[in-house]
């Protein structure tokens, strides 16, 4: 996926073809984003193309209306002063964590606290305007080791590589793969990795478990006396 930085522009630079109305349900929506934001600050940037100089807005209209009327309330936070954006064009190209305002560090904080107070992942989805998957996968990066989690946190990893180590359950064994990899393996080498090392676990836990079979020697005629004495003590 394509990581750009976000441009930003003053919230009058803004414009939208169709405001929502709000009432209703786009009331409710845009008061939640409003307690959303003054929490946990705008999770993602809106989506724009640009008509002369002005930014029309094709995706975020409702985050666009809670924005200004938190500033209408004088309650926007200082750090949306600017508003951040992208273009249509790159936003094709982007998935939600490279168009993500927050850094992956805050993200996870944000998802975890959420799901610490009980949330549910619709919720949690709702609350950061995420969706599922991404709300799901970015609660999957608990089964990291701290020195993994770290790396991601320092973008020394990327999020597609901390996903693959997740799949090895034991923490400590995570850290021994990412310094026989190295922090460059693709996501893909990463989980084959992970594949084959249990593979030869498994066929040497195999190897061993044949190695310590061993057979008792059959006496010669050994059905025959045991007959035999069964044979006397019955009678």
């Amino acid at each position: 996926m394509k990581h750009t930085e976000l441009k930003t522009a003053p919230l009058n630079a803004f414009k939208t073809l169709r405001a929502p109305i709000l009432c209703g349900q786009n009331l409710n929506d845009v008061k939640n984003l409003e307690r959303s934001i003054l929490e946990f600050g705008l999770m993602s940037p809106v989506i724009v193309s640009v008509a002369g100089k002005d930014l029309v807005v094709i995706d975020g209209k409702k985050r666009l209306a809670a924005i200004k009327r938190l500033s209408f309330a004088g309650t926007l936070p200082r750090s949306l002063v600017n508003i951040p954006y992208i273009l249509t064009a790159e936003a094709k190209q982007m998935d939600f964590r490279a168009a993500s305002v927050f850094s992956g560090r805050d993200l996870y904080q944000a998802v975890m606290e959420l799901k610490a107070s009980g949330n549910a992942i619709e919720k949690i989805a709702e609350r950061l305007y995420l969706d599922r998957r991404s709300v799901n996968e970015t609660i999957s990066l608990s089964r990291l080791s701290t020195r993994l989690r770290q790396a991601y946190f320092a973008k020394t990893i990327s999020f597609e590589q901390a996903l693959a180590f997740t799949a090895l359950p034991d923490k400590a064994a995570q850290d021994a793969l990412l310094i026989r990899l190295g922090p460059f393996a693709k996501p893909h080498d990463i989980l084959e990795t992970i594949r084959e090392d249990k593979k030869q676990a498994e066929i040497r836990a195999e190897e061993k478990c044949e190695n310590n079979v061993f057979s008792l020697p059959l006496l010669e005629n050994s059905y025959t006396d045991y007959a035999h004495i069964s044979s006397k003590v019955a009678a």
